[in-house]
């Protein structure tokens, strides 16, 4: 063998070798990133069990049979811009006056829940379960087929928008707990305005609603800054909305603004503060990765 051929040789397994080690070392982390939100979700299921208990067998009465059906005549005309809309937001309050009143106030949540099983059967195709509803509501609401037909139909495209189906058309597996999520928001917004909002919505499940909205929705990004905005308005302190602002700002193509957002972030933060002192060094990396990336947006 000679020489130039060997030569080859030893090149080609060094860039074979480089390739290997390449793949091997995993690549590092941008500190100006969203975290997962697998641990807010854990969180949320915790605070569920915490706050709403066993479970209420909610098509065993009467008032929640009739809060079901409430909703998605409620849903559907909302979804068409029907005139009764605002007479059927009426019924469904309430009738889950009725209901919590009879059980518990945690007799809500259930019914959400039953509701969103329902309701994701009937959406991936269950004909059996959209009958069951539709013979169940027959009396009082006998346009009920109209109603799911709507409301499937408007959802249907918002979730395709935001990425929560697969091929087929049907809820990814994989974002059942992002569908659940939404699903309770429009739930609680609407109940809220006869129960109060503090007694059926748990702060891990507003806060990881933000977060869904803030980090991974298709929201426009002022959509998004005005969320943040409406949340910092609230002082709580729960959620890093300096760093989620700096992290929109980056993704956007926005460093100087980014830089900006975390100065102020730095500039804020106690040190005495066990939290702040996290985010503090948090701002710090962010920023110098800012600096190195973007030196002349960030003075």
């Amino acid at each position: 063998m000679n020489t130039s051929k060997k030569v080859m040789i030893i090149v080609g397994l060094l860039l074979i070798v480089g390739f290997i080690v390449m793949l091997a070392v995993p690549s590092r982390k941008s500190s100006l990133e969203f975290e997962p939100l697998d641990g807010q979700i854990a969180l949320l299921h915790k605070a569920y069990e915490r706050w709403f208990g066993a479970p209420i067998a909610i098509l065993e009465t009467a008032p929640g049979q009739v809060v079901l059906c409430d909703w998605l005549m409620y849903r559907g005309s909302a979804a068409a811009e029907s005139e009764d809309m605002r007479d059927w937001a009426e019924k469904f309050n309430a009738n889950s006056m009725d209901l919590v009143v009879a059980h518990s106030m945690s007799a809500d949540y259930w019914a959400s829940q039953v509701s969103f099983d329902e309701w994701t059967a009937v959406f991936n195709g269950d004909e059996a379960k959209r009958n069951e509803i539709i013979a169940r509501c027959a009396t009082e609401a006998p346009d009920i087929a109209k109603a799911i037909d709507a409301d499937m139909a408007a959802f249907k495209s918002f979730a395709a928008n935001e990425k929560l189906l697969d091929q087929n058309g049907k809820l990814r597996d994989d974002k059942r707990d992002i569908f659940n999520l939404i699903y309770r928001h429009l739930w609680v917004s609407l109940a809220a305005s006869q129960l109060p909002r503090t007694n059926i919505e748990p702060p891990e499940e507003r806060i990881a609603f933000l977060r869904w909205q803030v980090e991974q929705s298709a929201m426009q990004l002022d959509k998004k800054i005005q969320k943040l905005m409406e949340f910092e308005q609230q002082n709580d302190d729960s959620y890093d909305f300096l760093f989620a602002l700096s992290v929109l700002y980056a993704q956007n193509g926005m460093p100087g603004e980014a830089c900006a957002v975390l100065q102020e972030a730095i500039a804020k933060a106690d040190d005495k503060n066990e939290t702040h002192s996290f985010r503090k060094e948090r701002y710090t990396k962010s920023l110098n990765e800012l600096r190195r990336a973007h030196p002349a947006a960030c003075h």
